[in-house]
């Protein structure tokens, strides 16, 4: 059995066991991210403190808590992850999706998956490689694609592992409101039109618009057909 030469996540706790642990390290550290103690932490998430410790490793190497000292202390990502499950649970692991998008198994997998679908065997498979584990870590290398879902950066349905398209952030400003542009004078002149106002005392100017190159005979059709409702249009105003 050969040594992982990548830090994996135990296989003695659940992935989601990892994740309610995870929680209880923020909610342990506090809004100040104070460092705390297994014990601390154990109380917070009713495991036993030996359990919490051999998540710690694997936590601390990519980069959700620190060291410090015999303690450890929540990121702030970790935190606003904690904070999230307050008011959904659903989306909450989105907010540890830029730290696990640097990890070493998110650029083994990501980039095959940009090209294209893969099947769950084929995913641990790149994972094995690029950790050098041997098929015995295969539950281990399960928890990873469990924390690259969770995380918001894949999606596996029906067997395949497919690249999750990155959502709106919410933390963004919102878009400048482009205003639209102001409604064109209707009197304004068209290339392909003439366009002339006849006053008329006390009442809104009558408006022509009439297309240029106009021959004689066209001339005279507009002509006739001018006559035409200027009669008719009279006669109804009476």
């Amino acid at each position: 059995l050969s040594k992982p030469t990548q830090k994996l996540p135990t296989g003695r706790i659940t992935a989601e066991n990892q994740f309610k642990l995870l929680r209880g390290i923020a909610i342990a550290s506090g809004h100040e991210l104070t460092p705390v103690s297994n014990k601390e932490i154990a109380d917070v998430v009713q495991m036993h403190q030996n359990t919490v410790s051999i998540g710690n490793p694997f936590y601390a190497d990519i980069g959700l808590i620190e060291k410090v000292g015999q303690k450890i202390r929540a990121t702030q990502e970790l935190a606003n992850y904690a904070e999230r499950c307050k008011w959904s649970e659903d989306d909450a692991g989105h907010k540890l999706r830029n730290t696990i998008e640097n990890t070493w198994f998110a650029k083994a997998i990501l980039p095959r998956l940009s090209l294209h679908t893969i099947n769950i065997d084929e995913a641990i498979s790149v994972l094995g490689e690029a950790s050098n584990a041997s098929p015995e870590y295969k539950p281990q290398l399960q928890i990873l694609l469990r924390f690259l879902e969770f995380s918001g950066l894949i999606t596996i349905e029906n067997n395949t592992v497919i690249l999750q398209e990155v959502g709106i952030n919410e933390d963004a400003p919102p878009k400048k409101e482009v205003p639209p542009p102001p409604p064109k004078n209707q009197f304004e002149l068209d290339n392909n039109f003439e366009v002339f106002q006849i006053p008329i005392p006390g009442k809104p100017s009558a408006v022509f618009k009439i297309p240029k190159n106009l021959s004689s005979a066209d001339w005279v059709m507009l002509k006739t057909m001018l006559e035409a409702y200027i009669s008719h249009l009279s006669k109804q105003g009476e």
